[in-house]
This record gives structure tokens, sequence and C-alpha cells, in this order.
């Protein structure tokens, strides 16, 4: 049986809490990037409270998040551009990387600018009618970070490979591009090893492996230093 990555939290649960005078329903108006210290504020307390619910991972793809801030994105899960009265809204909001928040963008781009690519068709043509937040996970084409489960839908193998459980996965993994994730996060690992010299690189070199890999490497560790330790000098 492959080895399983847990992905760390389940759904961001509870809301993170508003500063005062500034939750969201006074924020509708407001334009996300319009500077308002009302808006800063907002977006001040909520950047560090979400960290720590999602446990510093991408609320797309679960892999840990970039200790560099600015990699660090404030994911609108429905488009403020086409929703802008939920730009505020917290269970419209995540933290998600740039890999993740990349290809979102471009998937929005491939549908026009016109409608979020994580909601249903059905779904969007409701909220024009209606203007209501739609707060329910059937009105979702992807695992939505505050409603759906992710263990429910997607499962994330050694290597970050991901297999889909459910349609909902299937359509994130596809359109977030999870595909990809597998060749970048083995491109890390050579790179975090080619940065790793002497005793450090072998139990760097089995932080990297599973289980079961991990006896071989140390089978074969052993071999050699027997080799050596008995070599004539």
């Amino acid at each position: 049986m492959a080895h399983e990555i847990h992905p760390g939290y389940s759904q961001i649960s509870p809301l993170p809490n508003p500063p005062s005078q500034a939750d969201e329903d006074a924020l509708v108006g407001y334009a996300w990037s319009g500077g308002s210290n009302l808006a800063n504020n907002f977006k001040a307390s909520l950047k560090p409270a979400l960290l720590e619910l999602q446990q510093r991972r991408c609320c797309y793809c679960r892999r840990l998040l970039s200790p560099n801030d600015q990699d660090v994105h404030i994911e609108h899960v429905l488009e403020k551009h086409v929703y802008s009265d939920f730009s505020y809204r917290r269970q419209n909001l995540a933290l998600s990387c740039s890999i993740c928040n990349t290809a979102k963008n471009k998937r929005f781009a491939e549908l026009k600018q016109t409608r979020s690519p994580s909601i249903t068709l059905a779904h969007h043509a409701q909220f024009g009618m209606d203007g209501l937040f739609p707060a329910d996970n059937t009105c979702y084409r992807w695992v939505h970070p505050h409603f759906h489960a992710y263990e429910q839908h997607v499962t994330i193998l050694k290597g970050w490979v991901y297999r889909a459980k459910t349609p909902v996965g299937s359509q994130m993994i596809d359109d977030c591009e999870f595909r990809n994730l597998a060749k970048i996060e083995a491109r890390n690992r050579l790179a975090r090893l080619a940065m790793t010299k002497g005793p450090g690189l072998i139990l760097a070199a089995l932080a990297e492996c599973n289980q079961a890999r991990k006896l071989t490497v140390l089978r074969d560790v052993v071999d050699v230093l027997k080799k050596v330790k008995h070599k004539p000098i």
C-alpha cells in the first residue's frame, strides 16, 4: 500500500475572528486593494489567523506554504473581480501557495473571467439572480477549504501524487494542475540534498523516503560502512 501524506487539516474551522469594527459586513463595497485602514486591518489580522488554522498549508494542494510572506496569497475562492460583495467574506477566503494561485488564475482566464472555476454553472447563475453567498458545499466544483472535508475527496500519496476520490476532488486536481507538483517537489528535494554534505546527507536522504524505502537505504548504508571498515589500509 502506497504511503499517504496527511493533508494537515480537514477543513478551515472555526472561522478566524475579524478585528473590532472591521467585520465582513462593514467592509461590503470596499475595494480589496483600496488601501483603507479598515480593509488593511482586516487583512493584517486574517493572514496569521489562517496560517494557524491551516497549519501553514495551502488550501488546495496542502503542501507547506513558503516562509516568504510574498509567496503566500490570500485566496478568494470566488474571485473578487466577479463576486465583489464577497471580497471580505471569511468563508470565501483562505491562504494558497503561488503555484495553485497561478493555476487557478489561468483557469479563470480560460473562462473569460466571467465566473469562478470553483463554482458550478447552476449556482453561478443562481448567484446572478439572488446575489446570496453560496454557503453549501454542493455549490462548488472543487474541494472548498471551508465546506468540504479534504480527505473525503482527495488522497495525497508520497511524492505529492494526487488521487481523486470524488468528482469534486478530480475537478480540483485537473484545474489546479496538481499533476505537475510531483515533479516540482522532486526538484525541490534534489536541491535540498545538493545543499547537504557529509553524514547529514544520509539523514536528509532518509527523511525523503517512505518507511519501506528507509529500510532498504539503511541496509545499503550498513553494507557500505562494513566494506569501508574492513578495507585494508
